[in-house]
């Protein structure tokens, strides 16, 4: 039986030193997203059909590049936040000696669904305008 005033067991160095190689790939895919984001906003020529002469028609298309890439953008700001968010919280109950216990939250489906909804904004917007 366990003593309630007893010090949490130490944790393994693997398990924290894994939450860090998690928190670091979240990080390279937010920053992924940060410049692809900024990619899209500023290369409103990738959905300018090619058959129109330059200029022509460019409004539309740049005003959508520029929604695209900026939601691309703040994907990439709230992917952080919240990976940074999710680490500090699982090192918290790392060092209170807790379970791991894992919330509904995942940001990896959250991710993907987004992700998948701006891609078929895009195919549906190069389909309609080429």
């Amino acid at each position: 039986m366990t003593n309630s005033n007893s010090v949490p067991e130490p944790v393994d160095p693997r398990t924290r030193l894994a939450a860090e190689r998690t928190l670091l790939a979240w990080i390279r895919t937010g920053i992924a997203l940060m410049a692809f984001g900024f990619v899209v906003a500023r290369s409103s020529v990738l959905f300018r059909p090619a058959q129109l002469p330059a200029g022509a028609g460019e409004n539309g298309d740049a005003t959508l590049a520029i929604w695209l890439g900026s939601a691309m953008l703040l994907m990439g700001v709230a992917t952080n936040a919240a990976a940074a968010w999710g680490h500090v919280k699982y090192i918290g109950r790392l060092k209170r000696g807790e379970p791991d216990l894992t919330g509904a939250f995942t940001l990896a489906p959250i991710l993907a669904l987004l992700l998948g909804a701006a891609g078929v904004a895009m195919v549906v917007h190069l389909l309609t305008h080429s």
